[in-house]
């Protein structure tokens, strides 16, 4: 008996160890779907699908709602492993949001992600950038900056800053040609225009807003140019080597990044550290402008000012290159200071080499900021206004294919060197578009899920046939560092700074309208 008892004892403890090991591990079986997506729609009809990463659901259920965050409710269900949906009789041009869940029994996995559709628009899953056109600029005139004139669905101006002229670009979604040029007096001999930012229309009118730069250790200035006649409207003084600018969303203020690169201006004294963020009131009109502050970023020798770039809401994102560092304030804070800024330190890539972040771009809705590193070769995405890091940098060299494509194979740094960017949505789609300098193309990804980029599609920068055009693995002769991006039609420009040309792209939406 005692032996029967014994062996009962040891089978119940075998069980229940055998029933704590099964219950013990994750329940992975209803993994959240992912990728949802709409692959087509018409003026009552949805169609979507996602990916099935669940491996035991009883099947999914679709959720869709009138209002992106509330008021969702189940409209329809399919089984186990079946990943598309079919939601029929819907309003006319009327804006949805859906989401997905995989179910089984009264369980059930996280929502998916939401997209958004509106009824009776044409639906585009891909970017599919190609290449249109390339014009020659003048091969001594280093075409540099290049932006669209916002309100203008034609229009785009880019600076050579080698011989100080803008010029004016008219395009259609099949070629472009230049139109107008203004030559400008920068005031004296040892300056030069090095970028250009274009406002929204104001009193009727755009102005561009130059960023001119004293070679002699002067202090730089913006020229605040009219762009219906190519007058100089005002000069404002700026901190020293303005390299970037950009207006505010509804046109009150310039912000101007001050790089101070002490590299380049041996003349810099040695207690003048980093550079400085110029801001400017225009809240008087451009005729009026006046310097509000220059706040001074000089926590480091090389904490130098790249780029700025600003949200509807008054948030502003400035790169900071040397230090691999972002800035955030709220234009709405000046005069600031150092409580009101939030300063982020950018990670090395898995490669570990540093990030020196260049291009910025903010997403149409505020929510995201891009950040382009030309050291690392890395895009990297940020949520705003908190500059909250997500996912981690993401490195383009693995998706540039052979020639006609570049990559610098002689160093470790600045191979493919990403610049300029520019985020822009279609569909339920967010698009990263970064111009690459060495690999001198414009390359594209889904940034839809900001944490992990997906690459969507690459095209060719200048004129590969020119004399000056090459595709060795050594340093480019086309030099794509300017981008201008459009956010609805559907068209970009690149200006190639080495061989002085200019290259005009289209997505898939603007080659089929």
């Amino acid at each position: 008996m005692k032996k029967l008892l014994s062996s009962l004892f040891v089978l119940s403890a075998a069980l229940l160890y055998v029933s704590c090991e099964d219950n013990s591990g994750p329940d992975t079986s209803l993994s959240t779907p992912s990728g949802l997506a709409v692959t087509s729609n018409t003026d009552s009809t949805v169609v979507l699908s996602w990916t099935d990463n669940s491996s035991a659901e009883a099947g999914f259920k679709i959720d869709r709602s009138v209002e992106e965050t509330t008021g969702f409710a189940n409209v329809g269900s399919v089984g186990p492993d079946v990943t598309t949906y079919t939601d029929k009789d819907l309003k006319q041009q009327t804006t949805y949001y859906y989401r997905v869940y995989g179910y089984e029994g009264s369980d059930q996995s996280e929502y998916s992600a939401t997209v958004t559709v509106k009824t009776g628009e044409k639906y585009y899953g891909a970017f599919n950038i190609q290449t249109t056109m390339t014009l020659d600029a003048g091969a001594d005139a280093n075409a540099e900056i290049i932006r669209m004139i916002p309100g203008s669905e034609t229009q785009a101006v880019f600076v050579s800053s080698a011989i100080n002229r803008l010029t004016i670009i008219d395009y259609t979604e099949t070629s472009f040609s230049f139109g107008a040029t203004y030559d400008l007096d920068p005031g004296s001999a040892t300056a030069e225009m090095t970028s250009i930012d274009v406002s929204p229309v104001i009193g009727g009118e755009n102005y561009a807003a130059v960023c001119v730069a004293e070679a002699d250790c002067g202090k730089g200035k913006i020229l605040f140019v009219r762009l219906s006649d190519g007058v100089i409207v005002k000069e404002v003084e700026v901190g020293y080597n303005p390299d970037g600018a950009s207006f505010t969303k509804n046109g009150t203020h310039l912000i101007v990044a001050c790089e101070d690169d002490r590299e380049d201006r041996p003349c810099k004294p040695a207690d003048r550290l980093g550079g400085s963020v110029s801001i400017i009131d225009l809240t008087g009109g451009i005729a009026n402008a006046t310097l509000a502050q220059d706040y001074l970023v000089d926590w480091d020798d090389e904490s130098e000012p790249e780029h700025a770039e600003t949200a509807a809401d008054g948030t502003v994102i400035v790169s900071v290159q040397e230090t691999s560092q972002i800035m955030i304030f709220n234009v709405a804070d000046v005069p600031l200071d150092s409580s009101e800024i939030t300063v982020v330190d950018l990670p090395e890539s898995s490669a570990g080499e540093k990030a020196e972040p260049d291009g910025l771009y903010i997403s149409p809705d505020g929510k995201y900021a891009l950040i382009s590193s030309e050291r690392n070769g890395t895009l990297q995405m940020m949520s705003l206004p908190d500059g909250a890091l997500l996912g981690d940098p993401y490195i383009v060299e693995a998706d540039i294919p052979a020639p006609p494509y570049n990559i610098d194979a002689r160093k470790s740094k600045k191979r493919t060197e990403p610049e300029e960017c520019s985020l822009v949505t279609k569909s339920d789609k967010l698009y990263a578009v970064l111009a690459l300098q060495e690999s001198h193309g414009v390359i594209v990804y889904d940034v839809t899920d900001p944490a992990n980029p997906v690459f969507d599609s690459i095209a060719p920068a200048g004129d590969l046939d020119a004399a000056d055009g090459d595709v060795g693995m050594e340093k480019s002769l086309i030099g794509s560092e300017g981008l201008g991006m459009h956010q609805t039609n559907g068209v970009a420009f690149s200006a190639n700074e080495r061989q002085g040309s200019i290259t005009m792209f289209t997505s898939l939406w603007a080659r089929n309208k």
